[in-house]
């Protein structure tokens, strides 16, 4: 005898136990549900239950010990008319609080637990299930399906934070086009979760979830010669694992905040506390590096004045490199992100409007006026 299937939609929660769903979506082979086995979660509920039930008990008995401890009765002085008053409004809130306990115990597991099972997985679609059911109907759980796609990179290879602070020092063009060159030198891989999915709640009907978050992970690619922003970026990201773009972003960007001249005592916006302009002093500061962790072109520079020949002869010193231009101009770098995101406006979309949420939170290119 075939096993009934659970009339259960995966997409939106529906209850459909006819042959037609009633929502309109059409069951798909993939999913299915299967009940779990009676032992399954036994340990948990087993435990929860103790613990439940020591807990009422020892609220219960907290009325008891009270009174076993204030022995004389009847009450003869005011302190004592108050001791007991006391006593009572102790005893009377614990022992319904711990009745409550004992009362709920059945239904903490109530009904039968039902997971959906994916019985043709696809790597980046993880698809996750649980409901109780109980009297023909989700009591409570839900689904959530999240799909993984790489977001295209951009062919500026040669794009860094040096790059971008030559010509610019707004804060959002400068860490977008440090992210845009990591990711085109396959030193960062970033990628869109999309979750959609529902959840059941007793005495209500599903509620829907809709959710996108850029993520971010880090390949196993070397960082010798690379800027000390990149190298700061590189060392939070986990190498292997899928992090969340905004949450990494968060303290190597709060660290050049306080490096440039913004105090986050003043929450929640950061407040300026700098000489200049912060654009000016983000620049200065992506661009005087120290050596180690330099550009190739600093690092020769330094290099050929430690040559001996150098130090005999000053005359053969090489000649400094060449400062910035004092123009702030980002267009250039504003094209290269334009042309980035006209490969994939929407997911490339969303990595600009994080990067826009956090700069704007931790590095804000205006000074913030009182």
């Amino acid at each position: 005898m075939a096993r009934r299937e659970l009339p259960l939609c995966p997409v939106c929660g529906a209850w459909s136990p006819g042959p037609t769903p009633r929502c309109g979506h059409a069951r798909d082979p993939r999913f299915t549900w299967q009940p779990r086995p009676w032992w399954d979660g036994l340990g948990e509920f087993l435990g929860a239950a103790l613990f439940m039930l020591a807990a009422a008990v020892a609220l219960i008995g907290v009325g008891p010990l009270l009174w076993s401890i204030f022995s004389d009765w009847p009450p003869r002085t005011l302190a004592e008319y108050f001791g007991v008053l006391g006593m009572l409004l102790v005893t009377g809130p614990t022992a319904m609080v711990g009745l409550g306990l004992l009362i709920m115990l059945p239904e903490r597991y109530r009904g039968r637990a039902w997971l959906l099972v994916d019985l043709d997985p696809v790597p980046g679609d993880t698809v996750l299930g649980e409901v109780w059911v109980r009297r023909r109907a989700p009591v409570h759980g839900g689904v959530t399906r999240t799909i993984r796609t790489v977001i295209t990179s951009h062919d500026c290879s040669d794009m860094s934070s040096k790059t971008a602070a030559w010509s610019t020092g707004e804060p959002r063009v400068v860490v977008a086009a440090t992210l845009a060159g990591l990711a085109a030198r396959g030193q960062i891989e970033l990628s869109l979760h999309d979750t959609t999915g529902w959840t059941a709640r007793p005495r209500d009907p599903p509620s829907p979830l809709r959710r996108s978050v850029v993520h971010v992970r880090r390949l196993p690619e070397k960082t010798a010669g690379l800027p000390r922003f990149e190298v700061r970026l590189l060392a939070g990201f986990a190498g292997g694992d899928d992090r969340e773009l905004a949450r990494e972003l968060h303290l190597p960007l709060d660290s050049v905040s306080a490096e440039i001249g913004y105090s986050r005592n003043e929450l929640p916006r950061s407040s300026w506390r700098g000489t200049g302009t912060p654009t000016a002093a983000l620049r200065e500061a992506l661009l005087t590096a120290p050596p180690e962790f330099d550009d190739p072109a600093l690092l020769a520079y330094h290099a050929a004045l430690a040559d001996p020949a150098v130090l005999a002869d000053p005359a053969s010193e090489p000649a400094p490199l060449a400062p910035p231009p004092a123009l702030d101009d980002p267009a250039p770098i504003v094209a290269v992100l334009a042309a980035w995101q006209a490969r994939d406006p929407e997911r490339v979309g969303a990595v600009l409007d994080v990067v826009h949420k956090v700069v704007d939170e931790l590095i804000p290119a205006s000074v913030p006026t009182r």
